[in-house]
């Protein structure tokens, strides 16, 4: 299916990379509905009336099998539906050490004025007609931050400047509170690189030690939103593993959680005691605590790779034409594995 009414909104927001890779060659975008896809919506649909905390999910899978793709179809199908949207593509970049980050004594925390500043500005800008809607239902009153009254529209608080970077986390924090009110319109918190949250970060504090990721602002935001501790009145909490980061892994407090280890390479359950020998943080235990785990299949269906195929095939990427001896040889080469069969299946021959 292609997209439409979205594309703008999530255009705002960004892509994860080996999505974006994938657009950069098709003429438009393009995505196949899989049966991951359906149970997602399904969630999503259900999750409508209901507090976030009662919808938190987690989309594992073996690397390549296309986790990043249903969530990003999730978050089409909610900017579709009149939600308000919240998609952070890239979350690793909370936790890499690539923006700048200060102590706050008040919290005894390290805030990331430039990574708030960065989700406010898009945020605001994915959700402006929604956002224009919605008014401050509270003050907020700040040391070093302008004040905003009640009854502001939340398009227009969210209006940071350059200058005002330094009091973005504050803004956010507030914002994000004031989501969490009102009832009007369901938000989707939608995360990528979920378990990059869970790691250690890049991050050194003064005496040049890793600090913990709910020690930074937006890991923690993100992460009391996962748990539960912070809930929307309507919506929802999904998130994306990403398998083949081997600087931020899936930890094993997500792998307990998730009961990720009661499935073998092929997915089909096994029995097992997962992370025996292996100390759990107690805190990251609990953040990841009631999280509900959608399994992306590890192989496309054969209906699946067909559609994937065609797709292909019609934007002209190999110089034979389609037939049925090519695709099946191409399935088989791969595994059926989504990414494999695209990049390594039909991009990566002699025919390409």
């Amino acid at each position: 299916m292609e997209f439409s009414s979205s594309k703008d909104a999530v255009a705002k927001f960004g892509l994860p990379k080996k999505v974006w890779k994938d657009f950069k060659l098709l003429n438009k975008p393009y995505t196949v509905v899989r049966g991951a896809t359906v149970d997602i919506v399904d969630a999503l649909t259900k999750a409508s009336e209901s507090p976030s905390k009662d919808s938190r999910l987690a989309l594992s899978g073996t690397s390549g099998s296309g986790k990043s793709y249903v969530l990003f179809q999730a978050v089409d199908w909610a900017v579709a539906n009149g939600w308000l949207v919240l998609y952070l593509p890239r979350a690793v970049n909370f936790v890499n050490s690539t923006t700048t980050y200060t102590y706050d004594p008040r919290t005894q925390t390290f805030l990331q004025p430039e990574a708030a500043y960065q989700t406010l500005h898009r945020a605001r800008e994915a959700n402006k007609g929604i956002l224009e809607n919605i008014k401050a239902s509270s003050a907020l009153a700040a040391d070093g931050v302008k004040p905003i009254s009640a009854g502001t529209v939340l398009y227009d608080a969210m209006n940071v400047t350059r200058e005002e970077v330094a009091s973005a986390p504050v803004i956010l924090d507030w914002v994000m509170s004031e989501l969490e009110v009102q009832t009007d319109y369901p938000v989707l918190l939608a995360i990528d690189d979920f378990q990059a949250l869970f790691n250690r970060t890049s991050y050194r504090d003064p005496h040049f030690k890793p600090i913990a990721s709910y020690h930074l602002s937006m890991p923690r935001l993100l992460l009391s939103y996962a748990s539960g501790r912070r809930s929307f009145a309507r919506g929802a909490v999904v998130g994306s593993l990403t398998s083949s980061d081997p600087q931020f892994p899936i930890t094993p407090e997500l792998d307990s959680s998730l009961d990720l280890a009661s499935y073998n390479e092929n997915d089909a359950p096994k029995l097992t005691m997962p992370w025996p020998y292996v100390q759990h943080s107690r805190f990251l235990s609990e953040y990841a605590g009631g999280l509900v785990n959608i399994r992306v299949p590890r192989q496309l269906s054969m209906d699946e790779a067909g559609a994937v195929y065609e797709i292909w095939m019609e934007h002209r990427f190999m110089s034979s034409k389609a037939h049925d001896e090519l695709f099946m040889s191409k399935y088989v080469e791969s595994g059926g594995n989504a990414r494999d069969f695209v990049w390594k299946g039909l991009l990566g021959t002699l025919q390409t």
